[in-house]
């Protein structure tokens, strides 16, 4: 079976971008043929390496050289006709947009392949509801939005949360983003830190997470928190942290290369985003038996966490209670254990196999659709 993956481009770090290298590798693995189709690759490598046997085609589009709403509009042209010759020419059976710019098109191509469109964000970040004249426009947008995916074969969201916000869509199908890696042994949860994962970013909300840390720490003393990633906000959180007095416990650690070592020597992941699309640190951290407190946003913890059973959800924003959870965590080691052991537990439910089988028994029955 062939197999075609739409996606802006893929030189990139990132969380879409490492979801597609690993289904993308493990089809290889199991004889499909898989082919990546980028529109802004610029010549560059894929950051996330790749089987010898996967094809990858750039388009030449580049939207992000565009300047105005002409030259974007000139681009759209261009990517209709260049992706509708390649696709008459490769032949896929199937064919995936990741929400790139062929969103609003693909359907329309006739080239006999099956169309899915795979979402990596949410109903709220894909179809904004805002007021005045950009509410009326995005109105406008919206409802076109909707109308081109009921056109695709299959609409596939990563979490039931989710689901339940694309209200009349009878193609909408759930399948969540597979484990990033697996852990031969899990974090003994004995050392005195606790880990957050993610850029310095506003949709984090890491200015949240260091105002209940100072709560945390005005009873814990010996425990440290580790914020890990990297992005503009670095100077603005550290200036918090510094003027809260709390730069001998937390901790702007960077990015990092080996992610599971760090999970692996923390004992409590906490996260406390304005929104996620999934929340794949959370599957990571439990993957390497960690319990997880986690703001209770859309979409995905509470697809993940199990409230009192492999984790705590928390009143997004409500950062006293944040403390609170932390707080219980870090004071009763044995409820800290045994709830990782429960996240060790749940995690296989996010394996590869068990994620990829899900894949694969759609393709199969989309090939098989005569409909």
């Amino acid at each position: 079976m062939r197999i075609a993956y739409c996606i802006q481009d893929f030189y990139r770090l990132g969380g879409m971008e490492r979801i597609l290298s690993i289904k993308a590798n493990y089809l290889a693995k199991h004889g499909f043929e898989v082919i990546i189709i980028t529109t802004d690759q610029q010549g560059k490598h894929p950051y996330y390496p790749l089987s010898d046997s996967i094809s990858c085609y750039d388009l030449n589009v580049n939207y992000s050289r565009s300047k105005n709403r002409i030259q974007y509009h000139n681009c759209i042209t261009m990517h209709k006709e260049k992706l509708s010759e390649l696709l008459y020419k490769i032949k896929a059976d199937i064919v995936i947009s990741m929400f790139s710019q062929e969103t609003e098109f693909l359907p329309k191509i006739k080239d006999g392949s099956k169309k899915i469109l795979e979402l990596h964000y949410n109903h709220s970040i894909v179809m904004p509801r805002l007021h005045g004249l950009r509410g009326l426009y995005h109105k406008y947008k919206n409802k076109k939005r909707v109308k081109n995916i009921k056109k695709y074969d299959r609409f596939v969201v990563l979490t039931h949360e989710d689901k339940e916000a694309w209200k009349g869509f009878k193609n909408i199908k759930v399948i969540s983003n597979p484990q990033t890696f697996k852990c031969d042994k899990t974090a003994s949860l004995d050392n005195k830190r606790v880990i957050a994962v993610g850029r310095y970013h506003e949709v984090k909300r890491y200015n949240l997470l260091i105002d209940a840390w100072n709560i945390v720490h005005q009873e814990i003393k010996n425990w440290t928190l580790h914020i890990v990633g990297e992005g503009s906000l670095r100077e603005t959180l550290q200036k918090q942290i510094d003027t809260l007095g709390l730069n001998q416990t937390v901790y702007l650690d960077g990015a990092s290369k080996n992610i599971k070592e760090e999970y692996l020597k923390s004992s409590i992941l906490t996260l406390t985003s304005a929104y996620e699309g999934f929340g794949l640190v959370i599957v990571e951290a439990m993957t390497c038996g960690l319990p997880v407190v986690s703001f209770d946003c859309p979409c995905g913890p509470s697809d993940l966490i199990n409230n009192g059973i492999n984790g705590f959800l928390v009143k997004s924003g409500n950062i006293e209670d944040l403390a609170d959870k932390l707080i219980y965590l870090i004071k009763h080691s044995e409820e800290r254990k045994r709830m990782g052991n429960e996240a060790y537990r749940y995690s296989d439910k996010y394996s590869e196999e068990n994620i990829m089988e899900q894949w694969l028994s759609l393709f199969e029955k989309l090939k098989n659709d005569k409909a």
